[in-house]
């Protein structure tokens, strides 16, 4: 028989600690007002929550990030709640790679990062349909 794995809490970070605590493996049924609840009861345990970000967008689902008071708090929140089962789900829990907007605003460190350029509208013929390249050239012309 094989060894079992170590424990996850046992694994080196991979990434430096920080105030900020990214969550995966997060039910992404649940609402978001319902999910920001549950996870500030769960992560509350281990320190001062300062905010929670959990957005429902295809690119965010699924995953929401914990702000802390301190790094300390943060720490002890990602031994602890690493594979805990909240909402069915068991949780992936690390440091976040970026700093929290509210920790940069704290520390005056905060710049706003550029917003990314909409994607023009595609034209389109009168029954709906996306136009070609040639058509959309030619009405141009």
């Amino acid at each position: 028989p094989r060894a079992p794995p170590p424990a996850a809490a046992a694994l080196p970070p991979l990434v430096a600690p920080s105030q900020t605590v990214y969550v995966q493996n997060v039910n992404e049924r649940t609402r978001v007002d319902e999910l920001k609840k549950v996870l500030y009861d769960a992560f509350s345990a281990h320190g001062a929550v300062v905010e929670i970000h959990a957005k429902k967008t295809l690119k965010l689902r699924g995953q929401a990030w914990v702000v802390f008071s301190d790094v300390e708090s943060a720490a002890k929140a990602v031994r602890a709640m690493n594979g805990v089962r909240v909402l069915d789900k068991p949780l992936r829990v690390t440091f976040s790679v970026n700093k929290s907007d509210v920790v940069a605003k704290a520390d005056g460190t905060y710049q706003q990062r550029p917003r990314k350029k909409a994607q023009p509208k595609r034209a389109r013929n009168a029954d709906g349909t996306l136009k070609s390249a040639a058509a959309v050239a030619a009405d141009a012309a």
